[in-house]
């Protein structure tokens, strides 16, 4: 009898482009000639190379909620998700700082707030943000509301640099 899987192919392979597109940005071959696309815009503007780390953030924005529920359908206690989710997002920006220290892990010098630093941050955030509203509303076009309701206050208070 063939397990089914219950992955979704489309985000596996837009997160396989996104990692390829990762990998030719911070590879580019030849230093004097990189394609315009390649390179980080300045100021103001924005390259391919600027929608790498969006694209892992939306990719993982899609992924919690069916990785969560999931979990949730097969009987998984929310204790136990609540400590993975502390657990891997732990884990995340601990490989950020180690792969931003290696190989001399000089204090004064390693970047606290990486992208491997951010995405554990989201990750834990996001991830508890939506078992919250999930387990307060029991109707899921409340939950979605109430989503959408964070979001916008989310984006106000980041662009007041109060988050």
């Amino acid at each position: 009898m063939k397990q089914t899987s219950l992955r979704f192919e489309c985000i596996d392979i837009f997160r396989g482009l996104t990692i390829a597109l990762m990998l030719i940005v911070n590879n580019p071959g030849n230093l004097a000639t990189v394609p315009p696309q390649l390179k980080h815009a300045s100021w103001n503007g924005v390259s391919m190379a600027d929608l790498v780390f969006p694209f892992f953030i939306f990719i993982m924005g899609v992924v919690v909620p069916i990785s969560l529920n999931n979990r949730l359908e097969n009987g998984i206690s929310r204790a136990n998700i609540i400590a993975n989710i502390f657990r891997r997002s732990s884990l995340i920006v601990l490989l950020g700082l180690v792969l931003n220290g290696f190989p001399f892990f000089d204090l004064t010098i390693i970047r606290i707030p990486g992208v491997l630093q951010r995405i554990g941050v989201v990750y834990l955030g996001s991830a508890l943000i939506y078992l919250l509203l999930r387990s307060i509303f029991k109707k899921e076009v409340y939950q979605i509301g109430a989503q959408i309701l964070m979001s916008v206050l989310l984006l106000i208070l980041f662009s007041m640099r109060l988050v």
